[in-house]
């Protein structure tokens, strides 16, 4: 059996990293084991000796040593297993290689390390480790590349494809040596894709969203779910005021007024139909207003750091702190398991579900693009809740806000049909429960659309032919066949 050296400080620093099993190491020229575990306790370490003369083994215990901190485990797992890699495999017995492994496994299972650590590992491993070790290596790793990509494709679907081409792109340079030109331009690719297309949510994470939302206090709840539902902009949003607020039997409005910190004129404001789902949200967050005797006049007052929605009062300028909502952006991201979840996400949603369904008219055309005519409005980027609002030097702006006044009732069907088909993939509206329009509506137009039941997954490993066929129906992605076809071929040569 070769010879695995190892000094008496190298010994106490593997003997610190976490672990979930009995590692032993076998030095042949003393014939001895060297065992040691990590517990919640602390490290112990023992040499067991056997006498080859009586045949019995003896443990002696050898002390304890001092637990590491995380940082410091990393670092030394990184150098320590490099230095012991780096003798070669002639000197290395088959036994210390595995032995070897599952100290590297037992770190990673138990530590968890964030991306950039893992990459940093395999950079230091690929510098001074011999071929048998960075081949095992790489077995790990790409565990890890799988359950990323699984994890993305399941919470954030398309939203967060884009994420993962650019984990894809990084995982091909590192083990498929993709060419460095070719990296970059799907990097560039990628990158153009992701801000000239919509990102929405796959139904199996609106479902999760709702369920989050719903948990919620009384105030983000329904922001969340009038953002999820209008696609209005978080300062159009906060410009809501209650008497403006008109619920009616079946039906809801809100007559909005766009907000001074947007740099738009005063004297501009129009009526949005409601969904009647929100409606009831709104009806509900209004009670809940009353029953406090809650000062201000806006459905969602902004807040300093030291106010909360019980001691908010009345301001002439509701959005002086336009971000008083990230701790609650931060729990939803915590309760979904969707760690990058943006607001912009919520109404990138409104937008490609519109369009999909309805296709390309005025009312998508501003929700995907924020656009009129294919012009950006003074170079801002102008949200639905701010078509009719625009400034009135712009040529557009009276005859836009003529049309948002002449046709917002006719535009109900259109607010109460992308509503409906939310709350149908979201698992809300069940089809027993629908109406025999909604009925026609899910099985003519939502389930053909969004091919329900058959959205892209990645659980079970990779499958080239289910990348091909997402990219061709996926335009946000905009990636040729050619390049489609060698990313997948590169991806199944590196994942299980």
């Amino acid at each position: 059996m070769a010879v695995l050296t190892m000094t008496p400080d190298e010994v106490a620093k593997l003997a610190c990293l976490p672990g979930k099993r009995m590692t032993i190491y076998y030095d042949a020229a003393m014939n001895n084991e060297l065992l040691f575990r990590v517990m919640k306790t602390g490290t112990r370490t023992w040499l067991a000796e056997t006498d080859n003369a009586v045949g019995k083994r003896v443990q002696r215990s050898v002390g304890a040593y001092p637990q590491m901190d995380l940082a410091t485990a990393r670092r030394e797992c990184v150098r320590v297993c490099a230095d012991i890699a780096a003798e070669g495999a002639e000197g290395v017995s088959d036994l210390s290689k595995k032995t070897l492994l599952q100290i590297l496994e037992d770190w990673r299972d138990t530590t968890h390390p964030k991306d950039s650590t893992l990459r940093t590992y395999e950079r230091v491993l690929r510098t001074h480790a011999a071929e048998w070790l960075h081949r095992p290596l790489r077995l790990l790793t790409r565990e890890w590349l799988t359950e990323a990509c699984r994890r993305i494709a399941e919470d954030r679907g398309a939203a967060r494809q884009s994420d993962h081409l650019f984990q894809t792109i990084r995982a091909l340079s590192n083990h498929a040596k993709l060419p460095a030109n070719a990296a970059a331009g799907m990097r560039k690719r990628v990158k153009q894709s992701s801000v000239e297309g919509a990102r929405p949510l796959f139904a199996g994470a609106l479902r999760s969203l709702f369920d989050a939302i719903d948990m919620l206090d009384p105030y983000p709840r329904a922001y969340y779910h009038t953002v999820l539902f209008t696609g209005f902009r978080a300062e159009g949003a906060r410009a809501m005021e209650w008497h403006l607020l008109k619920l009616k039997n079946g039906s809801a409005s809100t007559y909005c007024i766009p907000a001074k910190a947007t740099g738009f004129k005063d004297g501009g404001g129009w009526e949005y139909p409601l969904h009647p789902y929100l409606a009831e949200e709104l009806r509900k967050l209004r009670e809940y207003h009353a029953k406090r005797g809650l000062g201000s006049q806006y459905m969602y007052p902004s807040l300093s750091s030291k106010d909360t929605p019980d001691t908010a009062t009345t301001k002439k300028e509701p959005r002086e702190y336009v971000h008083h909502y990230n701790g609650s952006l931060a729990r939803l991201r915590e309760l979904t398991g969707m760690p990058l979840l943006r607001n912009n996400d919520l109404r990138d949603t409104v937008a490609s579900y519109a369009m999909a369904l309805f296709g390309k008219n005025m009312i998508t055309e501003k929700l995907l693009d924020h656009r009129i005519d294919g012009t950006n409005v003074d170079g801002q980027n102008v949200g639905i809740l701010y078509v009719a609002a625009l400034p009135r030097s712009f040529d557009a702006s009276a005859q836009v806000r003529k049309v948002w006044a002449d046709k917002s009732e006719a535009w109900r069907p259109f607010i109460e049909g992308y509503g409906d088909a939310l709350l149908m993939l979201a698992g809300r509206l069940k089809e027993r429960d629908m109406t025999p329009y909604q009925l026609d509506f899910w099985k003519t137009k939502v389930k053909p659309v969004f091919r329900v039941d058959q959205d892209f997954r990645l659980e079970d490993g990779f499958s080239t032919k289910a990348w091909l066929d997402f990219v061709s129906q996926a335009p946000q992605f905009a990636l040729n066949p050619d390049t489609a076809h060698d990313v997948a071929e590169r991806l199944n040569a590196i994942t299980p």
